[in-house]
């Protein structure tokens, strides 16, 4: 022991041994490769390996080590508990295969930075106030899908930000918009590039019970449509296609529909019908009873 209290352990005889506690002001300075054992002189120590780095050794083999760098190293297949050494840990359980047990195998996370899950749910947020997404960062182009606070609608969209190009949303009623988050009161909406609707389905244009269909054209003002009309109950009714300005039922009875099937198996025809010259009207299914007109402005009657 020199006079600043530092304590010098040399090679003597190969070891220096304390029968009893040994108290140190200041340092203690071990000689390079030389280790300090903490079983008597057997195989739990501590040394310098090599240049600069220490190693924990239990049992005669590295538990841990710790680098110049201020890296901490540990063997493969080696745990890192984080409840005292029970079943909450993480391990490289084969070659740049990184598992997280909880109780169970939770996750895993292969060389390739593939992510499988092994729990049956996965939860994006905890709650809070704020949109919550989760994002594809492709090459060219990116897109994300998440819930947006904002509506509380869920929203597939392209880019990284949330509700600000939507491709397709949901909201909590079951509604979906393509083409933009506007779902108009209908079950379903698609828009096209300037924002206008081209086609709805599953509600009325005048969001009566009573009607149910397709509109195509603009969301306040549909030019076409198929509409289901119920007339007895829920279970009959008559199927309408209308067209020109299908607002409402009320202009799909009054003006709008072109032709309608009834349950009843009767077609309401509405406009007119044309026929391209020469060719026949069937009445027998396309047999031999037909009405034609053979030559201008002549008509035939076949039958048989």
């Amino acid at each position: 022991v020199d006079g600043t209290a530092n304590l010098d352990i040399v090679d003597i005889d190969g070891a220096v041994d304390m029968a009893s506690t040994l108290t140190v002001a200041d340092n203690i300075s071990v000689a390079a490769t030389k280790r300090v054992y903490f079983d008597g002189g057997s195989n739990t120590y501590l040394t310098e390996a090599s240049g600069d780095q220490i190693n924990l050794v239990t049992g005669g083999s590295t538990a841990m080590a710790w680098t110049s760098s201020q890296d901490t190293v540990v063997p493969a297949l080696s745990k890192i508990y984080l409840d005292g050494g029970s079943d909450t840990y993480i391990v490289e359980s084969s070659a740049n295969v990184m598992d997280f047990h909880t109780s169970a195998k939770a996750m895993s996370i292969d060389g390739n930075q593939n992510v499988t899950i092994t729990g049956p749910s996965l939860t994006v947020g905890d709650g809070t106030a704020e949109d919550t997404k989760v994002v594809f960062d492709g090459n060219a182009q990116d897109f994300h899908i998440g819930l947006d606070d904002t509506d509380d609608d869920l929203k597939i969209g392209v880019g990284s930000s949330l509700g600000t190009t939507p491709v397709i949303s949901i909201d909590h009623g079951g509604d979906m918009a393509i083409g933009s988050d506007n779902f108009g009161g209908y079950k379903l909406a698609v828009y096209n590039d300037d924002d206008t609707i081209t086609m709805n389905v599953g509600s009325s244009l005048s969001a009566t019970s009573d009607w149910n269909g397709i509109g195509f054209g603009h969301i306040s003002q549909p030019k076409a449509g198929i509409f289901f009309e119920r007339q007895t109950g829920n279970s009959v009714g008559r199927l309408n296609f209308c067209i020109t300005n299908s607002a409402d039922s009320t202009d799909v009875v009054n003006s709008d529909r072109a032709f309608s099937i009834s349950s009843d198996k009767t077609l309401d025809i509405a406009y007119d019908i044309k026929l391209a010259a020469t060719k026949k009207l069937y009445l027998d299914g396309g047999g031999d009873t037909y009405i034609s007109e053979a030559a201008g402005n002549t008509l035939d009657f076949f039958s048989g």
